[in-house]
């Protein structure tokens, strides 16, 4: 057996002990020991005495007693965790945050990884540190010891996350499509008597699509009625081919398809004295590229107004113009209006059912996007998890009319249906992210072969919980 050198700040908590002497006894012996004026503590019971001098609102002693096991052995996570926690009440930021950093890593079990990850976001959070706090809920809700608990970080996380002015967002997808080119079902193109063989790239391809999409946004101002706020955006969609579409159409290459956006935004909304609803104005700029070819330009301005008609029931209504440039086919230049109204229904048992129905006219010299349209959408989101799966159901159909392409044909008009599914598997989080399962299916009905065609889509991408 040995003793622990001990260092000369140990006076207050020899006090506190009712001793004039603290001895850290770094042996088998167990429990506490009192010697004439002095106490002699075993480890373990060393850390069960700066717990309680915390417990007792003495962060200080308690501070000092972790610091003095941590000479012994700097990777004490006891200690360190003691040490983090009495920090953070003593309004020592930066060494709370230091301390419940090296407690993660000291830590061996996923309590005591939940212990120091929710010291370490509750002191980076005082910082203002906001979106670090952010990412050590995270890994505070990935090893919490119960569901309430989980359920309580989730808490402390949308907490932080309404107080942070960065808010960021990310989705992921996988999924394989029997049309990744909006393709055509058919061989051949029929223009009235005559017709001509499409070309394999024409075709509907099969392959595979792989998505990232990430935002991010600051907010400026905000007020009791009000908020304003930039935002940057970016979008990618990256294909491969299958075999069989490779065989059917050789000359053509999966990274011509490939299709990426970047949008930079300005959003002001302000809400009604009474609540009761809320108008949304936002501006964004966005730039494309189809392959590694510069493929648009667009300016868009939309107004939106929610309101309540009772308490069931929300209304929307939204009008926006949007600018169009092209940059590959200067002819196709478009100036886009378009207006929507939809109604949303809290219906029993948390079930919500969401109508939406609209319509936009596209101006252009190009008889490729000069058109009229209108739309008509349902979803359900049920209030049950089926299967254990979160499920929301969706169905849509637009009709869209073309100008006329040629003097001697009919102008284009196509039929969209489509309809879909996506499960949201809550429970099997990771870090606050949870698998998602998307199944959609689209018909195309046109009376341009070429853009006859259907399409089958099966997705797995990645959502937060919270």
């Amino acid at each position: 057996m040995s003793l622990v050198s001990l260092p000369l700040r140990i006076d207050r908590i020899s006090r506190l002990l009712g001793a004039t002497a603290l001895v850290l006894w770094a042996g088998p012996l167990a429990g506490v020991a009192q010697t004439g004026d002095s106490i002699r503590l075993s480890i373990p019971e060393s850390r069960r005495v700066a717990a309680t001098l915390l417990n007792d609102g003495e962060s200080a002693a308690a501070r000092d007693l972790a610091q003095i096991l941590l000479q012994r052995d700097p990777k004490d996570f006891a200690a360190l965790v003691i040490l983090a926690q009495a920090e953070l009440r003593m309004a020592r930021l930066k060494p709370a945050v230091a301390a419940g950093r090296r407690a993660f890593s000291a830590a061996r079990t996923d309590g005591e990884k939940y212990l120091a990850a929710d010291v370490t976001a509750g002191a980076l959070n005082q910082m203002g540190a906001r979106t670090r706090a952010q990412i050590w809920l995270r890994r505070a809700a990935q090893y919490a010891p119960d569901k309430a608990t989980a359920r309580r970080v989730a808490s402390d996380y949308r907490h932080v996350r309404a107080a942070n002015p960065l808010s960021f967002r990310f989705n992921f997808g996988v999924r394989p499509s029997s049309n990744i080119n909006n393709g055509s079902q058919h061989d051949t193109e029929r223009f009235g008597s005559l017709s001509r063989v499409l070309e394999g790239s024409e075709k509907a391809l099969s392959g595979l699509e792989y998505s990232l999409e990430g935002a991010l946004q600051y907010r400026i101002d905000e007020g009791k009625r009000h908020k304003s706020w930039l935002s940057l955006g970016a979008d990618a969609q990256i294909y491969s081919l299958s075999q069989s579409a490779k065989e059917m159409a050789p000359e053509a290459r999966a990274s011509d398809y490939n299709y990426r956006e970047v949008t930079l935004g300005f959003g002001h909304t302000r809400a009604a004295p009474d609540g009761k609803a809320l108008t949304t104005f936002t501006f964004d700029l966005e730039h494309s590229w189809t392959g590694d070819t510069a493929r648009s330009r667009s300016a868009q301005a939309a107004v939106s107004r929610r309101f309540a008609l009772n308490d069931t029931t929300q209304a929307q209504l939204r009008g926006a113009v949007e600018k169009n440039w092209r940059l590959d086919r200067r002819i196709d230049d478009s100036m886009v209006y378009s207006v929507s109204g939809a109604l949303s229904f809290a219906l029993r048992g948390g079930n919500l059912l969401s109508a939406q129905v609209g319509v936009a006219r596209s101006d252009s010299d190009s008889y490729r996007t000069a058109y009229d349209s209108a739309h008509v959408s349902v979803s359900l989101d049920m209030g049950k998890p089926v299967l254990g799966a979160d499920v929301s159901l969706w169905a849509s159909l637009q009709q869209r009319d073309y100008d006329l392409p040629y003097v001697i044909f009919a102008p284009r008009e196509d039929t969209r249906a489509s309809l879909g599914a996506t499960l949201f598997f809550r429970d099997l989080d990771a870090y606050g992210f949870a698998p998602t399962l998307d199944v959609g299916f689209s018909r195309n009905r046109s009376n341009v072969d070429a853009y006859d065609g259907r399409s089958l889509t099966v997705g797995l991408g990645l959502k937060s919980t919270f």
